[in-house]
């Protein structure tokens, strides 16, 4: 048998009388009746004095404690060793990633496996002890033993992520004297990434909303209106570790303006991912266009004054624009008739038959280095 500490390495052989005959052998290794972890590498040594079979660890881990047994075969035939127990000081259990999601919960369990209890336990982020950095807090170590073995225990948890607790965890851990490290743990802190953003729509046009979310695990999106939960039409689209839902709202009417938010939900993955939902910040979706679109008369009399005034929001940069059968005739500047809302006037003068027709009005704004253009009402 053999005692080692996590990260040694270590070389288990066995030896056997030269094969007979000249046949060639092979070997394998069993640990507790089981195969060997593939990091694990056996291999044969043969000659005229006799066969050696060696198990080699590169580094050794606190999961590959146990008893060992050797087998040398030739043509079929097994030779046995008697079984080596390799007892293992160190870190046995320590995820190598946990996962969280903003504003929710982590827990991160870390085991030492040794000859004797630890005597001190403490854990680091990016290389500084959480103790002194406030972060998380440490739950009393627990001790169990497993055969001959002795174990401790200990959790560190962090009930409400923020971005910045993202990082390498390492716990360490005094046994028998000698301080033993986990190798780091990489903490992802998972959630909304950007926010849908507020915006300006036309009546009749097209609203998209975006909210990309962090992962893997992939999240379930909802999205909500004014508070409630949206039934739109939403589509999500996936990258490595992104993930984007897409809210489209088309041809929109006044009713289709309020507070959009998207809820991120991610389903818990056992202990090392406990789940939970992250919220957007809200983006107001403004709906905007013509709101009136009146004639004081639909019919003249040849030689007559007629005026067509049209109504609609109030944004920068107004500028009302007239149709007749759907060509444009003219643009008209707008007057402020309340703090919401401005009007247009379109006037046809000494009306004569060649008057006659559909009428309509359109609106377009230019601000925020972009423009604004409503579909035309008509009368």
């Amino acid at each position: 048998g053999s005692s080692a500490q996590v990260g040694d390495t270590l070389t288990f052989s066995c030896a056997s009388s030269p094969s007979p005959d000249e046949i060639v052998p092979t070997t394998y290794w069993l640990v507790d009746g089981g195969a060997v972890e593939s990091t694990v590498v056996a291999f044969l040594n043969s000659d005229s004095s006799g066969i050696t079979s060696y198990l080699k660890f590169y580094s050794v881990t606190g999961s590959q404690d146990g008893s060992y047994t050797c087998f040398i075969v030739f043509n079929g035939n097994e030779v046995e060793s008697e079984p080596a127990v390799l007892s293992v000081e160190g870190i046995k259990e320590f995820p190598v990633a946990a996962r969280g999601v903003i504003n929710n919960g982590v827990i991160v369990t870390c085991v030492a496996s040794g000859n004797s209890y630890a005597t001190s336990v403490a854990w680091y982020k990016d290389g500084a002890d959480v103790t002194a950095t406030g972060l998380g807090s440490l739950s009393d170590s627990e001790q169990s033993e497993d055969g001959d073995k002795m174990l401790t225990s200990s959790v560190f948890t962090i009930s409400s992520l923020d971005w910045s607790d993202a990082g390498e965890l390492e716990c360490t851990m005094v046994i028998g004297g000698i301080s033993v490290r986990s190798e780091p743990l990489d903490l992802v802190v998972v959630g909304v990434a950007q926010s849908p953003a507020e915006s300006d729509v036309m009546i009749g046009k097209t609203a998209n909303l975006y909210c990309i979310a962090t992962g893997p695990p992939q999240p379930s999106f909802t999205w909500q209106k004014d508070g409630s939960e949206f039934d739109g039409l939403v589509y999500v689209t996936t990258g490595s570790d992104r993930y984007t839902s897409r809210l489209i709202l088309r041809s929109v009417d006044r009713d289709d303006g309020g507070e959009f938010t998207c809820v991120v939900s991610y389903a818990a993955l056992g202990d090392v991912f406990l789940g939970g939902e992250d919220v957007s910040e809200s983006a107001h979706v403004n709906i905007y266009g013509i709101i009136d679109l009146t004639v004081a008369e639909t019919t003249a009399n040849i030689g007559d004054d007629l005026t067509i005034t049209c109504t609609a929001d109030n944004l920068p940069n107004p500028v009302f624009l007239w149709y007749k059968n759907g060509i444009e005739v003219g643009t008209s500047d707008s007057q402020q008739i309340s703090l919401d809302a401005i009007q247009g006037t379109y006037v046809l003068e000494n009306v004569n038959v060649t008057d006659s027709g559909i009428y309509g009005c359109a609106i377009q704004y230019t601000y925020n280095d972009d423009t604004l253009s409503s579909a035309a009402e008509t009368v």
